[in-house]
Order: structure tokens, then sequence, then C-alpha cells
């Protein structure tokens, strides 16, 4: 099978993608401590049809052809993208507080190998945004 196929496989979902993510892959996000506060930009789906891994690669790709890095797999766990070109990024478990403010999405999947695979596009948080958060939580 030729790789283009992975890339035609591909479909931006609309505005309002949270809804489009399969629920079990928002509860994650959602009660993950890297993610739980950000909100979702845009999501891209690739669906697997045939071969292992052939979700996985489209999506890959398709983020590194958007100017992502990419992280590395960790069994079923997120995979961080970082709006930078040839960044090394860690595993997600091995992924700091610091680290995850500097997340710009994610590559989320129920099975790498043989499902569905998401890309997720996460809201730029402004900086006084963050600023201003983590002062209060210094307050507390």
């Amino acid at each position: 099978m030729e790789f283009k196929s992975y890339l035609e496989a591909a479909s931006k979902l609309p505005k309002g993608a949270e809804a489009s993510l399969p629920k079990s892959l928002v509860k994650k996000l959602k009660e993950d401590h890297k993610t739980k506060d950000r909100t979702i930009s845009k999501v891209y789906a690739f669906y697997n049809k045939d071969d292992s891994f052939m979700a996985y690669q489209g999506a890959e790709q398709k983020a590194k052809k958007m100017g992502y890095s990419v992280g590395i797999m960790q069994r079923d766990s997120p995979i961080a993208l970082a709006k930078a070109k040839n960044m090394y990024i860690a595993k997600w478990w091995n992924i700091g507080v610091e680290e995850a403010d500097r997340i710009d999405g994610v590559l989320v999947s129920e099975d790498m190998r043989d499902g569905d695979v998401y890309i997720v596009i996460f809201n730029k948080v402004a900086g006084k945004e963050k600023a201003a958060k983590k002062e209060g939580e210094d307050n507390e």
C-alpha cells in the first residue's frame, strides 16, 4: 500500500471538534493533569483500514507536515506534539508540569497499533493567563 493513501484517509473535523472525539478519549484528556485545562482547537482523524500502525503513521506524517515535532510512543498514553521542527519530546510519562505547558497538541488513540488515531491541537493559552493562573496557585 502506497504511503499517500495514509494521508488520504485523514479527514479534518469541524470546530467544536471535542464532540467528534470518542467519549473515552475526551475523558482521557480531561483526567490527565497535563491536558485537563486545555481546550481543543482542531481535531484530525485517521482511520485504520488494513495494516498495523497505518493510522498512526498517517497522523504522524500529517503532524510533521503541519510543522509539529512528535513525541515518543508509550503504550496507550497520548503522544505530545510541539510546534517546532526536530524537537526531542519525551514519552508522556516523562513529561513534567513545566514541559506540559509547551505541548501544542497530542496524538491520541484507544489502540495505536490497530485503532483510529486523532491529532488534537489545543488552543494557545496566552502568556498572561498562564502567569495569572500560576500566581493564583502560588497564593493558595
